[in-house]
């Protein structure tokens, strides 16, 4: 299990939509299937609503170029809008939604954690991907704060 305190300054970890409903774990990007479609705005007010978090960058020209950033003492947490080479289309509506976001993080493992479930709370269809190997691991792994904190230790790359 990971040391709450531990600090957390990964890089290649991100937000990224996956199911909404309960699913069992662990999830691969690989496998993943059903993909919550949220609109860039409400990913955004979820982030924004995370308290400490401020907008650092607004989406102009595009919402590729938002940016939000949660601090606390010496703790820091930013999440972008994911600028993407290739935006997620529904097959449904055709319209762009949301594809995930960058974490450049400079916090504790706890934080994170903490700032997960927050986001969740608004938008449960949200997950933690580690960015993992997608030769050796079956693609990256989704979590939960649940999942992340009972990891036995951090990849090691």
């Amino acid at each position: 299990m990971l040391d709450p305190s531990q600090r957390f300054t990964r890089k290649g970890w991100y937000l990224i939509p996956g199911p909404l409903t309960p699913t069992p774990e662990p999830i691969h990007t690989v496998a993943l299937r059903d993909i919550t479609e949220y609109d860039y705005p409400v990913v955004a007010a979820a982030i924004l609503s995370v308290p400490g978090t401020r907008c650092i960058h607004p989406p102009e020209p595009k919402w590729d170029n938002w940016v939000g950033r949660w601090e606390s003492g010496d703790s820091s947490i930013e999440v972008d809008m994911f600028p993407d080479t290739e935006h997620f289309t529904s097959k449904a509506s055709g319209r762009y939604f949301w594809s995930g976001g960058w974490l450049r993080c400079d916090c504790t493992v706890s934080e994170l954690a903490d700032f997960l479930r927050a986001v969740r709370n608004r938008c449960p269809g949200v997950w933690l991907c580690d960015g993992g190997d997608h030769k050796e691991r079956g693609g990256s792994r989704l979590h939960t704060p649940e999942t992340f904190l009972a990891m036995p230790a951090l990849p090691s790359k």
